[in-house]
């Protein structure tokens, strides 16, 4: 099946796309209409449950795929819808990133620029990230001259039509460097940007679940400590097996985030097109295993900032009951990230 995805343009589903744990099935190549309104999520558990309807005020109505024959036609062509969405409910993430590799893994073509991309918004949102990651390519290109960079749409503004004279220098002798003619140069930015817009999308979502995590990670401390909790050996052994699973997922996403980080720096000290092209393959290759790792601790953070939104000392049976029942459930779904070989 060769099918070109692409996304709506309303705030809902661009909220959606910028998700670790959301994924619209109006994107999905479906038979079944009825079924396009409807989002494939991932619930406390880390289960990929179908969200047939969902706000603050109705609750959200989530039907495991394996039961949606009950509602849905699946007769003739539409049986395969239902085959479609068993096998994107066990994906590790609905990043965009994740979803480009396992979509085409599914045989489903889509267009890296036009579909599977974050939003304007959040690309913007994520511009101090990707300042890292540009600051070299302004050297290269304007030294030290000043210029007023906001989104990575500035900066492909810069190369395409730089407006110093000693840009458009530098700018010849970066193509000879990346053995590429000038005019490629705009697309290989955009190559460029992509990759690193991934990097700076996963450190995001990272630094927004810490103070949560720190939060977390206290209580199951406080648990352990607990005159009346300490002595139930089974709630601290539970407890304990949650915080060790997340702790070991935050090492490792930090850990590969700044190996890529190093790994780039050494790029640019001797850039080609080929070093690029390296780091770039190395990259997509830990994507689906970043998506993963973050989408699980985005989900169970989620979860516990629903249930305890402020953090008062109180209530820390509650809490436990809540570990030992909710977040522990699927926590052996976070796959380890096996990084050995980057080292």
């Amino acid at each position: 099946m060769s099918v070109e995805i692409t996304w709506s343009d309303d705030d809902k589903d661009e909220a959606d796309k910028d998700s670790l744990h959301i994924l619209p099935l109006s994107v999905i190549p479906l038979y079944t209409k009825a079924l396009k309104s409807a989002r494939l999520i991932k619930n406390s558990r880390l289960e990929g449950v179908v969200e047939l309807f969902g706000d603050k005020d109705t609750g959200s109505g989530q039907v495991a795929p394996e039961q949606l024959y009950k509602t849905f036609d699946f007769s003739g062509p539409r049986v395969n819808d239902i085959k479609l969405i068993k096998a994107l409910s066990v994906l590790p993430s609905y990043d965009v990133y994740s979803l480009r590799i396992q979509l085409r893994k599914m045989g489903i073509e889509v267009d890296d620029h036009r579909g599977l991309r974050l939003s304007d918004k959040k690309a913007r949102q994520l511009t101090h990230y990707m300042m890292t990651f540009t600051k070299p390519l302004i050297r290269s290109i304007y030294g030290s001259h000043q210029t007023n960079i906001l989104s990575y749409d500035d900066l492909l503004g810069l190369f395409v039509n730089p407006n110093v004279a000693e840009a458009r220098k530098n700018l010849a002798a970066f193509a000879k460097r990346l053995d590429i003619e000038i005019k490629d140069v705009p697309e290989f930015l955009r190559d460029y940007g992509d990759v690193y817009l991934s990097l700076s999308y996963y450190q995001y979502c990272m630094d927004e679940n810490q103070g949560r995590l720190q939060e977390f990670f206290k209580t199951v401390d406080e648990i352990q400590e607990d005159t009346h909790l300490k002595s139930n050996h089974l709630l601290i052994k539970r407890c304990l097996e949650v915080k060790d699973r997340l702790q070991a997922t935050v090492h490792e996403v930090q850990d590969v985030l700044e190996i890529f980080k190093l790994r780039t720096i050494e790029m640019w000290k001797d850039l080609t097109g080929a070093g690029f092209q390296s780091v770039k393959s190395l990259i997509g290759a830990y994507q689906t295993n970043m998506g993963g790792a973050l989408c699980a601790i985005t989900v169970k953070m989620n979860a516990w900032a629903k249930i305890f939104p402020v953090v008062d000392g109180t209530g820390l049976f509650r809490r436990a009951e809540f570990v030992m029942n909710e977040m522990r459930q699927g926590i052996d779904r976070i796959q380890p990230i096996n990084y050995a070989d980057l080292r």
